[in-house]
């Protein structure tokens, strides 16, 4: 077997060639990366300065500054129920209660009224002396400029006192806003 001697002490004068070519290329390379780094970064503060004076100009309101959604499971949550919220409160509401109490008339009794901004639709909860008077406010509703069509969801099929109101539920599309 052959003895393997490690020598830790002795180093040679300059190096080799091979290693001096190595470390220029090294030199080089980190360099050029330093030189990227620096034009990416200057870039980015460019994109930043641009959105931050576009946020201040949106529909001449002064625009607030967000903090930094933690990357937790509840900061997730809040922001998808703010952001619910938010796409809620972009409905037309005063032409919903107006188009939809309109429709009603003094047969029906609205009991609810349930938008889903991402489907575009509206449910609609109420009560009515018989299945005809329901039938008309569905016909109502689709004459409505609001509404793209309605159709009884649910009702109830047998109710327990003959002068018991029905109960009933109306699905409602909802035009898109020009």
């Amino acid at each position: 077997m052959r003895k393997i001697e490690l020598d830790f002490v002795s180093r040679p004068a300059f190096g080799s060639p091979v290693g001096l070519l190595l470390l220029l290329a090294g030199i080089a390379a980190a360099a050029s990366s330093a030189l990227e780094a620096a034009d990416v970064m200057e870039a980015k503060a460019a994109l930043e300065a641009r959105v931050w004076s576009a946020g201040k100009n949106v529909r001449g309101r002064a625009a607030v500054e967000v903090p930094k959604v933690v990357q937790s499971p509840q900061g997730l949550r809040a922001l998808r129920e703010a952001a619910m919220v938010a796409s809620r409160l972009k409905l037309p509401w005063q032409r919903l209660f107006d188009e939809t109490a309109q429709a009603a008339g003094a047969e029906i009794a609205l009991t609810g009224l349930q938008p889903d901004p991402a489907a575009r639709t509206v449910r609609i909860a109420g009560l009515a002396r018989d299945l005809p008077a329901v039938n008309r406010f569905v016909g109502h509703l689709q004459e409505k400029p609001g509404f793209a069509g309605a159709y009884i969801a649910q009702h109830d099929t047998e109710p327990k006192d003959a002068e018991a109101p029905l109960g009933f539920v109306v699905l409602a599309s909802l035009r898109e806003e020009r």
